[in-house]
């Protein structure tokens, strides 16, 4: 007796007809499900019996478990992985298909280097877990993914192709030193809002193809990039070059946009600011034809070995030597210092009046000094007024270069006679009587500090001790002559 299925492609029967025998009162078969769906299972008459009008045939509802599947966005050119899995194991191996149904719009692809195509298929599938997928963008638009297997509903899945562009990841905005190590840009590519192409979210470059993205700085003195421009490849989901701090300042490091992709609206440019140590050089005052010391350090070390310049910026009012017996010029260098010692710099007064000094090295902010050149003359520095006998040995007399106050003469402190230059200091005794200079004039080259003559007693009574004004030097309203007194 011949027992039927309506829609086999819903299930079969798997033995018909059936057969009964005398004595039988029943005999059996089997529906064995195929796929959702409904299907009429009828009962054949058979010759010499009657169709019964009731329970002659039944229904098989058969549901299939749904395969489900997430929608996919993706940034045109990139790609972004799309995981298959089924709902539950199937009871026998089975073949599961993934199908793009607009290859123009979307491919698929089970490797991150290649380009991919419309249909993969993974064979022999017998867990829920079936294997992952790269989708890829082709163009801006919408498409469809159907996963299937047999024994499992369709499911079905939309992607959207946005626009994409490359932003830099990290960092932010920053600072740092022009000391410090360089700074890691990391660019990547990412899929933009289709409306603002504001960020999304990062995403690999699709496989198959290769971009050249460019990283720039808009000030390189202040800091450069230092690998531009950065090439990715399929599967690349990032690339990073650095940021070479050199000087003080700000400068916006940038992203290029490659044809064929959109410019980010944000985090497609971040801004460096490098701070520099300072430099920092004490503002003096010298007097004409005299010479100061100035002690040139660093704040901190350098990194590596730099050249330390220090410049007078008139060299007519103030000269510069690193040798205190040598007359200056505008410049002196200082090189490969690797400490916070610079040197030592002899300031010249040249001309009365001011100028000033710069001090500078690479990665350093530049100090600034003043350098103010007053009148000089010569005092008798020692001894003051002093008392001796006729038969005392000779008194030294010191006598040495001195700035003066510019507007009252007075002493304001003894420097060395400038480097380069020499003068003759006569010293005299008011009575020779009754005390006698032994040595007089008194010679000065550049670098002396002092010289040193005597007063030799004769006779008792009084002799004023003074110090002459050689020419281009201006007479001391004090401490220029002293007395001496020479008792019996």
């Amino acid at each position: 007796m011949p027992v039927t299925s309506a829609n086999t492609a819903v299930g079969t029967i798997t033995v018909s007809p059936v057969v009964f025998n005398g004595g039988d009162a029943s005999a059996n078969t089997e529906f064995d499900p195929l796929a959702g769906g409904t299907a009429t299972i009828s009962v054949a008459t058979a010759a010499g019996f009657s169709t019964p009008s009731t329970y002659h045939q039944i229904t098989a509802t058969v549901t299939a478990p749904a395969i489900t599947a997430s929608p996919v966005d993706v940034g045109l050119d990139l790609q972004t992985t799309f995981w298959v899995s089924l709902p539950v194991a199937p009871p026998s191996p089975v073949t599961v298909t993934v199908t793009s149904n607009n290859g123009t719009v979307a491919t698929i692809t089970t490797s991150g280097t290649v380009a991919g195509g419309t249909t993969l298929s993974f064979p022999n599938v017998s867990g829920t877990y079936v294997g992952s997928i790269f989708v890829q963008g082709r163009s801006l638009g919408s498409t469809t993914l159907t996963v299937q297997a047999p024994g499992y509903s369709d499911g079905t899945a939309g992607v959207t192709v946005d626009p994409s562009g490359f932003i830099i990841n990290s960092p932010g905005s920053f600072s740092t030193t022009t000391f410090s190590p360089n700074m890691t840009i990391q660019v990547t590519p990412t899929r933009l809002h289709p409306t603002t192409l504001a960020y999304q979210g990062n995403q690999a470059l699709r496989g198959g193809l290769s971009v050249s993205v460019a990283v720039t700085s808009s000030t390189p003195a202040v800091g450069p990039i230092t690998a531009s421009p950065l090439t990715l490849s399929g599967g690349d989901a990032s690339a990073s070059t650095e940021f070479d701090p050199q000087n003080a300042g700000t400068t916006t490091i940038s992203v290029a946009t490659p044809a064929g992709f959109s410019t980010s609206s944000n985090y497609q440019q971040i801004t460096a600011t490098v701070a520099a140590p300072a430099l920092t050089i004490s503002s003096l005052r010298v007097g004409r034809d005299l010479q100061a010391v100035l002690y040139i350090s660093l704040p901190v070390a350098p990194p590596s070995p730099v050249t330390v310049t220090v410049t007078s910026n008139n060299g007519t009012t103030a000269t510069l030597s690193t040798t205190q017996t040598m007359a200056g010029g505008t410049t002196v260098t200082f090189n490969n210092v690797s400490s916070t010692w610079g040197g030592t710099v002899y300031v010249q007064g040249r001309a009365l009046g001011s100028t000033t000094l710069t001090v500078q090295a690479p990665g350093y902010t530049d100090g600034t000094g003043q350098v103010t050149v007053d009148p000089s003359g010569f005092i008798v520095n020692s001894p003051g007024n002093f008392a001796t006998t006729a038969s005392s040995p000779e008194t030294m007399v010191q006598i040495t270069p001195t700035r003066l106050d510019p507007v009252t003469l007075n002493y304001a402190g003894n420097q060395e006679l400038r480097g380069g230059l020499s003068a003759s200091v006569a010293v005299t005794s008011s009575d020779t009587a009754v005390g006698t200079i032994t040595t007089s004039p008194l010679a000065f080259n550049g670098g002396d500090a002092s010289a040193t003559t005597a007063f030799d007693p004769v006779a008792a009574g009084t002799a004023t001790i003074s110090v002459g004004t050689p020419a281009g030097f201006d007479t001391p309203s004090n401490y220029r002559q002293i007395t001496a007194t020479v008792n019996p």
